[in-house]
């Protein structure tokens, strides 16, 4: 039997700590978070994948991972990717075999009342945060020159949530968004730069990381065509003297707010 995510436990991984930061908030929450995992759940199960010989998982490894995912534990389901690696699949084969059928099975349980929507939010999250990393550790192209918009989190950065979510409601809006998740600075500056990204979003999950996140918005600041960025999280509001320094462009409270700012741009 998986093991459930409780909301109550201090050590609750990343997509379970964010769900929990609602609070009372998660009533009011529900529709349009309830839109957003539908959408990506769909899009996950249903993406032509290129699918090749050898893709499926044994019915053990899909029960696994799925188990991994609605419990919240990133790790663990990592794990389970890095043993399909080892056994020689392909990202292609790794993404029909168990992200397309763990979003099937999350949809169908959802539909039929099996799942509640915390249980698919979770899932939902963790499994968008696992692809995001097999894709990096793929050496999977990441951005091309379609992608206009990177929204990316620093390693080791929690509550994450907020800007998967975001992610998918920018997509919803035919938007073209690259997620890089728990993703080296390094990392994050350069594919910007190879897609000449005009807009990056950044989380302020936490207040001890506002240094490096500081460090990130300066470096992409001096990029020879620099981006807007836009910063979201709950201790985003720490950047609201950055705005006037130029270094942060917006400090964004919504997902709505985002978007908002994000039409006003040219991003062509």
């Amino acid at each position: 039997m998986r093991k459930k995510p409780s909301l109550n436990n201090a050590q609750s991984d990343d997509a379970v700590g964010d769900v929990r930061q609602l609070g009372h908030n998660w009533d009011k929450a529900q529709e349009p978070v309830a839109g957003l995992a539908r959408e990506a759940l769909r899009r996950l199960a249903g993406r032509d994948w290129d699918t090749q010989p050898g893709a499926s998982a044994t019915p053990q490894a899909l029960r696994a991972f799925v188990d991994a995912i609605l419990a919240g534990d990133a790790t663990k389901g990592m794990e389970l990717i890095q043993k399909q690696r080892t056994d020689g699949r392909s990202y292609q084969q790794i993404a029909e075999a168990l992200f397309a059928e763990a979003a099937r099975h999350i949809g169908a349980s959802w539909s039929a009342d099996r799942l509640s929507l915390i249980d698919v939010t979770v899932g939902t999250s963790t499994l968008l945060r696992i692809n995001s990393m097999t894709r990096r550790a793929f050496g999977h192209p990441a951005v091309t020159s379609g992608n206009r918009i990177v929204f990316a989190s620093l390693p080791k950065q929690g509550h994450t949530l907020g800007l998967i979510l975001a992610t998918e409601a920018f997509r919803q809006k035919g938007m073209e968004v690259e997620l890089l998740l728990a993703c080296d600075p390094d990392e994050i500056v350069r594919e910007v730069r190879a897609c000449g990204s005009r807009l990056v979003g950044l989380t302020a999950g936490n207040h001890d990381r506002l240094t490096d996140i500081l460090a990130l918005a300066t470096r992409l600041k001096d990029c020879t065509d620099p981006p807007s960025i836009m910063v979201g999280g709950t201790a985003a509001s720490e950047w609201y003297d950055y705005v006037g320094e130029g270094l942060v462009d917006c400090i964004v409270e919504s997902i709505d707010q985002a978007l908002y700012f994000a039409e006003g741009l040219d991003l062509d």
